[in-house]
């Protein structure tokens, strides 16, 4: 990134201008011009601008900086770097306090960043810098918060282990563990995990929300005793499913399809997907928001980055339509319609006003 170059005036003579002096200026004046422009350039950034971006590390997060980031810094000047380590609604709430902030942009689950933005860690985004004309979803983008992409999480399965034998085709019959026996592998979270409860107790994707907890949870103690682990992140159940240790795990298509093109015989049912957004926040208190809405406008708005990550990130949709439109279609045909009615679509703001109450409660239940 380049820096501005402010050029120097000479010296300005109190006495009697001589040929001396007059040759002096125009020699300072000269070396200025030599040095660069006086003004900086349009479009690009003080060099001091830095915007810490706290993501995901690995496969997702490089495909990121790739594809956003790194562009980014270079049309505008401003320097992005990537913070790789805890960045819940905790850890948002011990920066706030401390008043000493690790990052100025979040990207995570929609849930968390909801409530971070409502327990007053976010700035509210200022809507006047996005470019929101062919956003997909605008309920995903909400006061503090707003998702650039949907992740689509349902029902994996070791291929091979299930060849000729039938699988389940709801979830439903995912929780009917006599019609289809076997060791399950669940998401440890509330989010996600409460609603496709609900949906195997017979609520239709339409009515999730607000969500009945209750009986989210009556439904989830019937399935629990086949529930041979409860991960925290759905990573983990590629290993499972590998090695056999289930027989079915609750995970996103992206890390089955990340499996496949590595060789790896698992497969994913997209009959009964659940989608739910990633969100991007800007912290209170930074001193970069300028620079991160234009930033967050380029994961919104900008078919180029687009199409450069969605390509990569396989399993994961964008909510920009010209993004959408530009996809190869063998990808578009496994992204979910979102006018078909089995699909169930996640409502980060429900979580952000609640997984303050639900969270202890779905730990103390874990434990039980």
């Amino acid at each position: 990134m380049g820096k501005r170059l402010i050029g120097q005036t000479p010296k300005q003579a109190t006495d009697l201008l001589t040929r001396r002096s007059l040759l002096k200026g125009a020699g300072a004046a000269g070396a200025a011009l030599a040095a660069g422009p006086l003004i900086a350039t349009p479009g690009r950034a003080e060099a001091s601008a830095v915007i810490r971006f706290a993501d995901d590390g690995g496969f997702y997060g490089d495909a990121r900086e790739e594809a956003f980031l790194k562009p980014f810094s270079k049309e505008t000047g401003v320097e992005v770097r990537r913070y790789i380590g805890q960045k819940d609604l905790s850890k948002m709430k011990a920066m706030q306090v401390a008043g000493n902030l690790e990052f100025d942009v979040v990207c995570d689950q929609g849930g968390p960043v909801e409530a971070a933005g409502l327990a007053g860690y976010l700035l509210p985004l200022d809507k006047s810098k996005l470019n929101l004309t062919n956003y997909m979803q605008p309920q995903w983008a909400t006061e503090h918060a707003i998702a650039f992409q949907y992740y689509l999480l349902g029902m994996g399965y070791h291929a091979e282990a299930h060849k000729g034998k039938p699988l389940p085709t709801s979830w439903a019959e995912y929780w009917d563990v006599k019609a289809f026996p076997g060791r399950r592998a669940m998401l440890s979270r509330p989010s996600d995990t409460m609603e496709v409860a609900l949906l195997a107790d017979g609520v239709s994707p339409a009515k999730l929300y607000p969500l009945d907890v209750d009986r989210a949870y009556a439904s989830l103690n019937k399935l629990k005793p086949s529930v041979q682990v409860w991960m925290d992140d759905s990573a983990k159940s590629i290993e499972l499913l590998q090695r056999q240790e289930v027989d079915y795990a609750f995970t996103s298509s992206g890390r089955i399809e990340a499996s496949q093109a590595a060789g790896v015989p698992l497969g994913f049912l997209y009959e009964f997907p659940f989608a739910g957004p990633q969100d991007l926040g800007v912290m209170k208190g930074t001193t970069q928001a300028a620079h991160a809405m234009t930033l967050i406008n380029r994961f919104v708005s900008n078919p180029d980055s687009g199409v450069a990550y969605f390509t990569k990130a396989v399993g994961f949709g964008p909510l920009d339509r010209p993004t959408l439109d530009r996809l190869p279609e063998k990808m578009k045909a496994k992204l979910p319609n979102p006018d078909n009615p089995k699909v169930a679509w996640g409502m980060p703001s429900w979580w952000g006003q609640h997984l303050g109450e639900v969270a202890p409660r779905h730990k103390l239940w874990l434990m039980q």
